[in-house]
């Protein structure tokens, strides 16, 4: 990937959008994109209104808010450098950027559609300058392939067929790389890094080491029980890895340390907080429950700076 070629073509594409018209986005070269006809709509974040994919607009409807938003949002707004592993469509990513005009962002996917969306987004909005984007499967074994199972942009695509039932095994071809290699690359050290892999988080830690040395940052995780590794056995690889790397790993749902891997062994699905050895659990994420929205911690937030 060239990554200098790739984030001159951003920043040429960021400066040509000029104002928001009638009928779509007006561009220097007096090209119209129409709102009506495609994916892009208009989304209001944070008092701005922003021209988005469809795809990547957040529903915060009955139902629609996932396990995470509040904790992953929580975190990144005291974060500075956000690395947003298994991205898909670029939810975070674009908060991320909405959110502090300053916060630098990196964005890895496997899926080169999702992560055009990601990119398009960025793009169409004036962030590109700030932003990295990565296509790939993290891996701790660089420079081989997977078979990824998606369809389009669908959210959980894996390598692992059982857990991608929407891809109705469908595929990809999709060559692997470390998060160290990214990082390095990019020369970016994050002090955030948000895990979402399907069934593939040790493997992604494992390719991190280096980069989790050099910065200490926080690290969200998705744990997934799949067909060829259970909960209790991801959970426990996971616990080790903490252990090997002078971390810690605190399950978010009690708000607790994780001190033995049978405590989520019955979970198909949850979320562990890495944190260095000795930090404390993060004040922003006290009281924050699972699906609580991206609205309510942003009042949350409002409420406490008002006090």
């Amino acid at each position: 990937m060239d990554t200098a070629r790739l984030q001159r073509n951003l920043a040429k594409k960021a400066r040509a959008v000029r104002q928001l018209g009638p009928k779509g986005l007006v561009l220097e070269a007096g090209l119209r994109m129409g709102l009506g006809h495609n994916r892009q709509v208009e989304q209001e974040m944070f008092g701005t209104t922003y021209i988005v994919d469809r795809r990547s607009v957040r529903d915060e409807g009955p139902g629609q808010v996932d396990m995470d938003d509040g904790w992953t949002y929580a975190l990144i707004r005291e974060s500075r450098v956000y690395l947003d592993v298994g991205c898909n469509v670029g939810q975070f990513a674009l908060l991320a950027c909405a959110q502090d005009p300053d916060r630098q962002v990196a964005c890895i996917d496997a899926n080169p559609l999702a992560l055009a969306v990601t990119a398009g987004n960025l793009i169409r909005n004036g962030f590109a300058n700030r932003t990295h984007f990565a296509a790939g499967f993290v891996s701790d074994a660089p420079g081989q392939e997977v078979t990824f199972f998606t369809f389009g942009t669908l959210q959980g695509g894996s390598s692992h067929a059982d857990h991608a039932p929407g891809a109705q095994g469908r595929s990809m071809t999709v060559s692997t790389f470390t998060i160290d290699q990214v990082c390095a690359g990019l020369d970016f050290t994050p002090d955030l890094m948000k895990i979402d892999v399907e069934g593939a988080e040790v493997e992604a830690l494992w390719g991190a080491e280096a980069t989790v040395a050099a910065g200490r940052p926080r690290i969200l995780v998705e744990m997934h029980r799949v067909a060829s590794r259970s909960m209790l056995e991801n959970a426990q690889l996971v616990v080790d890895w903490c252990a090997g790397n002078d971390y810690e790993p605190w399950y978010l749902t009690t708000e607790s340390r994780l001190t033995s891997a049978e405590m989520v062994e019955a979970r198909g699905r949850c979320h562990l907080l890495l944190l260095p050895a000795g930090s404390e659990y993060p004040t922003c994420l006290v009281g924050i429950a699972q699906r609580t929205s991206v609205s309510e911690v942003e009042a949350r937030a409002t409420q406490r700076s008002r006090r």
